[in-house]
């Protein structure tokens, strides 16, 4: 027999009785073996992590929503008691937009946005143009501001889709979230600019299908350049 063949079976049989030993030893936790005969070579089973109800989507934290809130496909919740809020009955507070001449007409459902910012002490109720936009409101980059949507035709229960288009938060936690209309017909947020300075818009698709704008600027408008 060749000295290579011989090694190579010396190897060989080293290893088996290696192998052997280390099945034959304690239990080894890490794989969940057992010395006794016949047990199948399992993993433990992980111990479940337990579940943070705080009305995320990452699967992780998932939650049922709460009375008065909705869901989107994506399972997103709007909770409702996490800032303040505009509360019902304070909307006659707020001074109205006044737009140039007469307010534009607008063919789609009237809603109006009862909009209140701290930094600069302004409230007021926004109507939309013609292109469904409401009037750009100041605040300052990092600012909580305070809104209020009232609808005119969409039925209480109804729900709708916001989605914060350059920065910021809704609710401080959610980028896209959704909410039920309230016996009134109206919905209460807050929402948080980012600290970069310029324009934040939030997206709302109301009950419908259409789509209005709110926009903010944070920080100092910009200069106008002269000619």
């Amino acid at each position: 027999m060749k000295p290579q063949t011989k090694l190579t079976l010396v190897l060989i049989s080293a290893y088996s009785f290696f192998m052997l030993w280390w099945f034959l030893r304690e239990d080894v936790p890490k794989l969940g073996i057992s010395k006794a005969a016949g047990v199948s070579i399992q993993p433990k089973a992980k111990k479940a992590e337990p579940v943070a109800s705080v009305g995320r989507s990452d699967g992780t934290n998932s939650r049922l929503p709460l009375q008065g809130e909705a869901t989107l496909p994506s399972g997103r919740v709007v909770v409702q008691a996490s800032a303040q809020h505009i509360k019902l009955g304070e909307e006659g507070g707020f001074a109205p937009y006044r737009w140039p001449g007469s307010p534009p007409a607008y063919p789609g459902e009237a809603v109006t946005a009862f909009v209140r910012v701290s930094s600069t002490k302004m409230q007021q109720a926004l109507t939309v143009n013609q292109a469904g936009e409401f009037p750009r409101m100041m605040t300052q980059p990092g600012e909580t501001v305070q809104v209020r949507l009232a609808f005119t035709q969409s039925k209480p229960g109804s729900p709708v889709a916001l989605s914060s288009e350059d920065g910021g938060l809704i609710e401080s936690t959610w980028r896209t979230t959704a909410g039920k209309l309230d016996a009134a017909r109206q919905l209460a947020f807050a929402y948080t600019v980012s600290k970069n300075p310029g324009i934040h818009r939030i997206s709302i698709r109301t009950p419908s299908g259409e789509s209005k704008i709110l926009e903010f600027w944070a920080g100092q408008p910009l200069a106008l350049k002269k000619p």
